[in-house]
């Protein structure tokens, strides 16, 4: 009895000091502050759909054109925000509320739709022309399943126009 009332006395006082115990070490904390342009990775989404699939939230810069075309966003794509969102986000509704809407962007010859944040739709439209070339910051979410295969959902925090 005393010997579980010892380590049950140690979990406590380690959660509550932030220590971690052998056995219940939590992940490395971080301290969370906004993202600068050093953050996010100089990539192609091709090469981005090549690293390691359960690594997600990781912040890359890639440059694409952009077609024109918007959607609302998939109800796949909508779901894996949420789950996420209400799993590991400290205010869920920054990542459920402000994406609702996918672009579609090209690169090379390939399509992409990506979830933009909508709170940057009316500066992109305003600013990137239907075919031009524009430098996109974006996280790169987790794996959805939209047309019968796995596909990529990367949210569009913010963009930079190419001159």
């Amino acid at each position: 009895m005393k010997y579980k009332i010892s380590l049950l006395f140690l979990l406590i006082a380690g959660l509550l000091s932030n220590h971690p115990i052998a056995g219940f070490a939590n992940s490395e904390t971080q301290v969370k502050r906004p993202r600068t342009d050093a953050d996010y990775r100089l990539s192609t989404l091709k090469e981005i759909n090549t690293i390691e699939p359960k690594a997600s939230l990781l912040p890359f810069k890639v440059k694409v054109n952009f077609t024109g075309s918007t959607r609302p966003i998939a109800p796949s794509a909508r779901e894996l925000i949420r789950r996420w969102a209400n799993l590991h986000a400290g205010s869920p509704d920054h990542y459920i509320v402000p994406y609702d809407t996918e672009m579609l962007f090209v690169e090379g010859s390939t399509e992409h739709w990506l979830v933009i944040n909508k709170n940057l739709l009316p500066k992109f439209q305003e600013s990137v022309k239907q075919g031009e070339a524009v430098e996109l910051y974006l996280l790169r979410m987790g794996e959805t399943a939209t047309n019968e295969k796995p596909e990529w959902l990367w949210l569009v925090e913010r963009f930079k126009e190419v001159k």
